[in-house]
C-alpha cells in the first residue's frame, strides 16, 4: 500500500480495525505500507497535522514507523526468543516497543475539552487496550521548541482489579532525575473514574527546572529530593489542584530563594510563597539580610485534602538563622492563615532584637549570655510573625517576640478534632 489521503480521522474505522486485530494472527496476512502520506491526520475530528508513514506486518511480528511535524518515532511487535534451550518448547511472548525520537510539546496540537471528557481508560480486551498492554515506551528526545527538556522511559500495562499503569518511569525530565517508583495508575469502576499518582525523584537545580517549563527561578539548590503521593477523581487530564489529596514530601539542600515570582501558578504559585525573602520584605526585614535567602536545608512535607492544604512546619536552616513557615490555606477561596517564625543569632542581629524589645540597654552582655544560655537565647531571638490574608498579596505582621511557640495545632491534634 503507497499513496496519498488527504485526510483520515482514524476514530471512524475503530470497529474495523478491531476486526481486523481480531483476525490477525501467525498465519495472518502480510501487510506493508510504503511512504504512504495523509495530508491531514485527526483523531475524534481533533487536528494532529500531515502523516508519513511506512510499516511491515508479517504475522504477529510488526514494525511502524511514523512522523508528524511534532512527532517521530517506531512501534515494533515481535517476539521473545527463548532464553536457553529448555525454555524452546514453552510457548513465546509477544513484545511490544514505542520508541518517540522526537516529540515538541510546543507543537503539540491543543486538545479540546470536549475531546478530553470523552476520553476515558481503554478497554483492556479491546484491540487498542491489547496493543498497550506490557508496551514500553522510551521517549529519547523531548523538546519545547528548540529547548530539550530530557528523555523518559516507562511501560504501560494493565493489572486486574487497578487499573491501566504507567510505571516504572525513569530518565532525565526537566533537569529532574525520576526514580522508577514513580508511576501513575487510571482506574474506572461503577463509581466511576480516579488516578494516583506517586512521584519520586532526585532534584537537581530547581532554578534549571522552572526556567525549563518557561517559569522565571524563585530558588536554586545543589541537589534536592521529592516524593508524593497523589489523587484525584476522573482521569490523568482531570488533574486539578483543589481536586487533590495526598501528601508530598520536599527536601531541598545548599541553596537560596532569589526573587518573589508573580509568574508561578497552581503547585508552583504554592512554591513562591514559600520564597522568604518576599515575606521578609512585607514584613519589612529586608534590612537584615542580603538579597534572596541562602539555606544550607528547605522542606518538610504537605498534605493536600480536595482545596485544603496544610503546612505542618516548613523549614530553612542556614548559617544566617532557622525559619519556619506554617499555614493552613483554602485553595478555592485562595486564602491563608499561618505563621513564620524567625530564629536569628543573637549576637549577630543586636539591634534586630534591640527593636522589637524596645531598645533592650543591656544588648552588648548578650554575646556572654548566648555562651552560656544557647537554647534560651536561640528562643528569646525568636520573632513570630502573622501570615494572613489573600494567596497572591498575604499581610505580615508582627505577632509576638521570644515565644517561638507556632500557635497552629499539631498535625495529630487537628486530625483529633476532626
Amino acid at each position: 500500500m503507497t499513496g496519498f489521503l488527504p485526510s483520515l480521522d482514524p476514530s471512524d474505522w475503530q470497529d474495523t480495525l478491531a476486526l481486523f486485530s481480531m483476525e490477525a494472527g501467525p498465519t495472518g496476512p502480510t501487510v506493508t505500507i510504503d511512504a504512504l502520506k495523509i495530508g491531514r491526520l485527526l483523531w475524534r475530528g481533533e487536528e494532529l497535522g500531515d502523516l508519513s508513514l511506512n510499516a511491515n506486518l508479517e504475522g504477529e511480528t510488526l514494525y511502524a514507523g511514523f512522523e508528524l511535524p511534532w512527532l517521530r518515532g517506531q512501534l515494533q511487535q515481535f517476539t521473545s526468543a527463548p532464553v536457553s534451550d529448555s525454555a524452546a518448547a514453552l510457548q513465546a511472548s509477544l513484545e511490544r516497543e514505542l520508541r518517540i525520537e522526537y516529540l515538541d510539546l510546543q507543537g503539540l496540537p491543543q486538545v479540546s475539552g470536549q475531546w478530553a471528557e470523552r476520553a476515558a481508560p481503554p478497554d483492556p480486551q479491546g484491540a487498542l487496550g491489547a496493543w498497550m498492554r506490557q508496551l514500553h515506551v522510551s521517549v529519547e528526545g523531548i523538546h519545547r521548541a528548540d529547548t530539550k527538556l530530557g528523555d523518559l522511559d516507562l511501560t504501560i500495562d494493565y493489572v486486574g482489579g487497578e487499573g491501566w499503569q504507567f510505571r516504572e518511569v525513569t530518565g532525565n525530565f526537566l533537569g529532574i532525575n525520576w526514580l522508577p517508583k514513580t508511576r501513575m495508575i487510571w482506574q474506572s469502576s461503577e463509581e466511576g473514574e480516579s488516578t494516583t499518582l506517586s512521584l519520586a525523584a532526585e532534584l537537581q537545580d530547581v532554578a534549571t527546572s522552572l526556567t525549563l517549563v518557561g517559569v522565571a527561578p524563585l530558588v536554586e539548590t545543589e541537589r534536592g529530593r521529592l516524593d508524593a503521593e497523589w489523587q484525584w477523581p476522573g482521569s490523568p487530564a482531570d488533574f486539578e489542584l483543589t481536586a487533590m489529596s495526598g501528601d508530598m514530601e520536599l527536601e531541598m539542600e545548599t541553596g537560596s530563594f532569589v526573587t518573589a515570582n508573580a509568574e508561578a501558578t497552581g503547585a508552583l504559585r504554592l512554591l513562591s510563597l514559600l520564597n522568604l525573602s518576599g515575606l521578609f520584605r512585607r514584613a519589612n526585614m529586608n534590612q537584615l539580610f542580603d538579597p534572596g535567602v541562602t539555606f544550607d536545608s528547605a522542606g518538610r512535607s504537605f498534605k493536600l485534602s480536595q482545596g485544603d492544604l496544610r503546612i505542618p512546619e516548613f523549614s530553612i536552616e542556614g548559617s544566617g538563622g532557622y525559619f519556619t513557615f506554617s499555614s493552613d490555606i483554602d485553595l478555592v477561596a485562595e486564602t491563608l492563615d499561618g505563621e513564620l517564625v524567625v530564629t536569628l543569632p543573637l549576637v549577630e542581629n543586636i539591634p534586630w532584637v534591640a527593636a522589637l524589645a524596645g531598645g533592650l540597654p543591656v544588648a552588648a552582655g548578650t554575646y556572654l549570655i548566648s555562651k552560656v544560655f544557647e537554647d534560651q537565647v536561640n528562643q528569646l531571638s525568636s520573632g513570630v510573625y502573622a501570615v494572613s490574608g489573600d494567596l497572591d498579596n498575604p499581610e505580615v505582621a508582627f505577632e509576638r517576640v521570644f515565644d517561638a511557640t507556632s500557635r497552629l495545632p499539631e498535625v495529630g491534634d487537628q486530625r483529633a478534632e476532626d
